[in-house]
C-alpha cells in the first residue's frame, strides 16, 4: 500500500467518524426536543387544570415570557381563563383573537325558540382593559363590569352571562305568550329590559255577549330576575274569588310567564261574565 492510498483510507475513516458523530448529535438534539415537548405538554396540562380551578396566570411560573408587554399578558390571561370558563358558563361563550392586543368575547343565550348573540370587543390599553365595541343592551353597564375583569374574570363572565340569559328568557316567555294568545290579547307592552310587562286580555261571553277583561301587570326587581317580584291583576265584567285570585298570582310569581298566563286565559274563557257589568282593580301581590 503506497502512501497515497493510505492517506485516502485515513481520510475516508475520518469522514465516516465525523458522519457518525454528526448523526449522534442529531439524535441527541431530537431527544432534547422530545424531552422539551414532553415538559411543555406537562406544563400545559398543569396550566389547564390550574386555570379551570380558578387560579391566575401570575400564580403559575411555567409560562414566563419577558418579551410580552403587561397588556398582552393580561389579555393572554383573560383569553385562557375564558377558554376554561366557557365549559361551565350559564350561556354559550366563545373567545376569538383579533390581534395581539385585543380579543372578542361572544355570548349566545338561548331560551325556547329564541337565541341571540352578543359580543364584547376588549382592547389592552396602558390603564388596563377597555371595551372597544359591543352590541350589549344599553341597560347592561358593561364598562363597569369589565373594570373588575383583571382581578375576577370568572365572576365578571358569570355576571354578564346570567344577565343575558335572564334577559333572553324573559323576552322569549313574553314573545311566546303573545304568539300563543294573540286571539285574546287586546293590548300588550313591555320595557326594553323586559322587566315591566303589561297584558290586557279579553273574551266575549257567548250567552250574554258581554266582554270580559283581565289585565296583568308584572315587574321584575332586576335584569337578572327570572321571576316577577310584583304582580297586579285588574278585572272587568268577571268575578274572581279570593282563592282563585291568589292562585293565579302565585302562579305568575313562581311559574314560567307563558305557563302562568295560560292559566289566566283558561280562567277568563271558562268563567261566565257578570250580568251587571262592573270593573274592579285587584290589590298588588308581592313575592316575599
Amino acid at each position: 500500500m503506497n502512501a497515497y492510498t493510505a492517506l485516502q483510507e485515513l481520510r475516508q475513516t475520518r469522514n465516516t467518524r465525523f458522519h457518525h458523530a454528526a448523526l449522534c448529535d442529531t439524535v441527541r438534539e431530537q431527544l432534547d426536543e422530545i424531552v422539551a415537548l414532553q415538559k411543555q405538554k406537562a406544563g400545559l396540562e398543569q396550566r389547564l387544570g390550574t386555570l379551570t380551578s380558578g387560579q391566575t396566570v401570575d400564580e403559575l411560573n411555567c409560562w414566563d415570557d419577558p418579551d410580552l408587554s403587561e397588556q398582552s399578558k393580561i389579555l393572554r390571561d383573560l383569553r385562557e381563563k375564558l377558554a376554561a370558563y366557557r365549559l361551565i358558563g350559564p350561556c354559550g361563550l366563545t373567545v376569538s383573537n383579533v390581534e395581539s392586543s385585543s380579543l372578542v368575547v361572544t355570548f349566545t343565550p338561548m331560551w325556547l325558540s329564541l337565541s341571540e348573540v352578543f359580543y364584547i370587543s376588549l382592547k389592552a390599553k396602558d390603564d388596563g382593559i377597555q371595551v372597544s365595541a359591543t352590541n350589549m343592551p344599553y341597560f347592561f353597564n358593561v364598562s363597569s363590569l369589565v373594570d373588575d375583569m383583571k382581578t375576577d374574570v370568572a365572576s365578571v363572565m358569570d355576571s354578564i352571562s346570567v344577565k343575558l340569559a335572564a334577559y333572553v328568557q324573559r323576552k322569549a316567555e313574553f314573545q311566546l305568550t303573545l304568539k300563543t294568545h294573540a286571539d285574546v290579547i287586546s293590548f300588550s307592552s313591555c320595557n326594553e329590559p323586559v322587566t315591566s310587562l303589561d297584558l290586557e286580555m279579553q273574551s266575549l261571553d257567548a250567552s250574554t255577549e258581554i266582554m270580559k277583561r283581565i289585565d296583568i301587570y308584572v315587574t321584575y326587581s332586576t335584569v337578572e330576575s327570572l321571576q316577577p317580584a310584583r304582580v297586579q291583576l285588574s278585572k272587568e265584567n268577571i268575578s274572581i274569588s279570593e282563592e282563585i285570585e291568589e292562585e293565579l298570582r302565585h302562579s305568575i310569581l313562581t311559574s314560567p310567564f307563558s305557563t302562568a298566563v295560560n292559566k289566566v286565559v283558561e280562567f277568563l274563557i271558562s268563567t261566565e261574565a257578570l250580568v251587571e257589568p262592573q270593573s274592579s282593580e285587584a290589590g298588588e301581590f308581592v313575592d316575599n
